[in-house]
């Protein structure tokens, strides 16, 4: 919980909460009382799997979100957004290919996102909003919750030594 809360509240923004969760979390470095690197397998309700690896006992490694579909990826990196398509949806290139090991041909796409700095003061900004001009909320509670989930899944599965 402590390496990455905003990495959490994105994964779960983008996929929802997955259905199981194997963590592994430890201490490697700091001289800290919570993990300083955590790793988690996930699998949602619908069959997709993903990866998480955090911390803050390693160097010279990019931050990064990468998801990858049947029909494109996207890679998020500190101030940056790169989309590409396939130009043949994965499942029906690897039923028609000899080429088992390739992939189909990658298009990038270009996406404009709006203007936003996502900084706290932009969080503290909306939600003082909602309180003196009743403007919906950019996130709300039900929403905010499932990344606390998230990390105590990965921290209880950690401590548990099984998925949760």
């Amino acid at each position: 919980m402590n390496q990455s809360p905003h990495n959490l509240d994105v994964l779960c923004h983008l996929l929802g909460a997955p259905a199981q969760v194997y963590g592994i979390a430890r201490t490697t470095v700091h001289a800290i009382e919570t993990e300083d690197t955590a790793t988690a397998l996930f699998e949602w309700a619908s069959g997709i799997q993903g990866m998480l690896h955090v911390s803050t006992a390693e160097s010279g490694i990019k931050e990064r979100l990468e998801i990858v579909g049947t029909n494109g990826s996207l890679t998020l990196t500190p101030g940056n957004l790169e989309v590409n398509g396939f130009a043949q949806d994965i499942r029906q290139f690897f039923v028609e290919t000899d080429e088992i090991y390739s992939g189909p041909k990658i298009e990038p796409l270009t996406v404009t996102l709006p203007q936003s700095s996502g900084d706290h003061t932009a969080v503290y900004t909306n939600f003082h909003a909602a309180i003196t001009q009743k403007q919906p909320l950019l996130i709300d509670g039900t929403q905010a919750r499932m990344s606390l989930e998230l990390a105590n899944a990965i921290t209880l599965s950690s401590h548990l030594g099984k998925p949760v």
